[in-house]
């Protein structure tokens, strides 16, 4: 039987991504020595750009951004409170000061700083959108929800807030509104990979296996990296008799993530069950 068993672990875990995530290298680990250089060069040139003109918000901004892609989130902080000081309406400097925060483990720090930001900016539908991000990530589903919903006021096309906005709804059970959101987020952007897997969960969990299959099979063409996916199609599969199948899935799961004592435990499930049914 498909349960819902770990889907609020699973959003909250994704939603944790997407807020601290930057898509720079550099961030992920995987930082090559031209990287390095690359991000050093830009280091001292945004640094000699602030030391002919120290007002221009832009460079302040642009300096904070390579320093966070360097790793040095304290030199990062300090680049983007002074570009909003400079600009206050700059929400590039708000953003990028929320995510050395979140970085560094001050989650309150971020929430106060987007806060801030959303009171000079109330009509900026990509602000609501972070904070509505950070009141998930802090549980805060509710503030959440609002946010979310205001940022799609303000952009009926934010492809990604429809999408955050049907994971939050489904986490408080309304899996109908789930799936209205994530159709939505989809018919909008229809190679978004975690809309097809918060979908494809909302099916699953009301027992729609016709649908809940392919809608996760195309998730993980799209994103070979979730071992989520991977996971509840072996979930999906083992219910339905066939092993074979989700054993590949369990595993495959395991292999992205092999430390992960759940895929692991799924994976030993699900071979239990295969050896005996035979």
């Amino acid at each position: 039987m498909i349960r819902r068993t770990y889907q609020r672990v699973i959003t909250s875990l994704a939603l944790a991504i997407l807020v601290a995530g930057v898509p720079l290298k550099g961030i992920s680990g995987d930082i090559t020595k031209q990287d390095k250089d690359d991000i050093q060069s830009t280091i001292v040139r945004y640094k000699a750009a602030i030391g002919m003109n120290p007002k221009n918000a832009s460079n302040h901004v642009k300096l904070g951004q390579a320093y966070l892609m360097n790793g040095n989130l304290e030199e990062a902080a300090k680049s983007f409170r002074e570009a909003s000081k400079l600009a206050p309406d700059n929400q590039d400097a708000y953003i990028g000061l929320a995510r050395a925060l979140i970085r560094g483990g001050d989650d309150g720090g971020a929430l106060k700083c987007l806060e801030d930001a959303i009171l000079r900016n109330p009509n900026d539908a990509e602000l609501q959108y972070k904070v509505g991000q950070m009141y998930i990530r802090l549980n805060k589903l509710d503030k959440g929800i609002i946010a979310l919903r205001q940022a799609i006021k303000l952009n009926g096309d934010y492809a990604e807030a429809h999408r955050d906005l049907g994971m939050a709804l489904g986490s408080k059970g309304d899996i109908k509104a789930q799936i209205d959101e994530q159709k939505k987020c989809l018919a909008i952007k229809n190679d978004d990979a975690l809309a097809l897997y918060y979908l494809g969960d909302a099916y699953a969990s009301t027992g729609n296996v016709q649908e809940a299959v392919p809608v996760l099979e195309k998730c993980v063409r799209l994103d070979a990296n979730n071992a989520d996916a991977f996971r509840l199609l072996a979930g999906i599969k083992a219910a339905g008799g066939e092993f074979k199948q989700a054993i590949a899935f369990a595993q495959k799961a395991v292999d992205i993530k092999p430390d992960n004592k759940a895929y692991q435990n799924t994976l030993e499930k699900i071979r239990m069950a295969a050896n005996k049914s035979k």
